[in-house]
């Protein structure tokens, strides 16, 4: 999704749309988080099983919310601060059963991964002669 608001970007026609799938999805994952965090009464080992291990699933959320850039008519939603809220919460917990390192580690890799996927790619030099 993150791909298609790029692109939508360079086609004032798809922008919106483009904008607006994101922050559904954005919307769905920070609901998910909050109902794990809810439903569970927090539950350490729900936590872990969830979003434990290598730390994936909340740093990839956290990554695409940190990177998005809307355009003036969604700039203002507030769904990717919230999802972000929720990431803070679950990434506490996540901390506190000692997977801080493995946490770090992995948003490195998911902003360098998100980073890589939004930069233009190099196109060959031809030699026109």
């Amino acid at each position: 999704l993150e791909q298609s608001c790029a692109a939508g970007r360079q086609n004032q026609v798809r922008l919106p749309k483009a904008e607006l799938d994101l922050l559904k999805a954005i919307e769905e994952c920070r609901d998910y988080m909050t109902s794990v965090l809810d439903t569970q009464n927090s539950s350490r080992e729900s936590l872990m099983r969830i979003f434990g291990g290598d730390c994936v699933r909340v740093c990839r959320a956290r990554a695409v919310c940190e990177a998005v850039d809307f355009s003036k008519m969604n700039a203002k939603d507030t769904r990717p601060q919230e999802c972000l809220d929720a990431c803070d919460t679950i990434e506490k917990v996540l901390i506190g059963l000692g997977l801080g390192k493995v946490l770090q580690k992995a948003l490195v890799t998911r902003r360098s991964l998100l980073n890589n996927a939004r930069a233009p790619t190099a196109r060959p030099i031809v030699d026109e002669r």
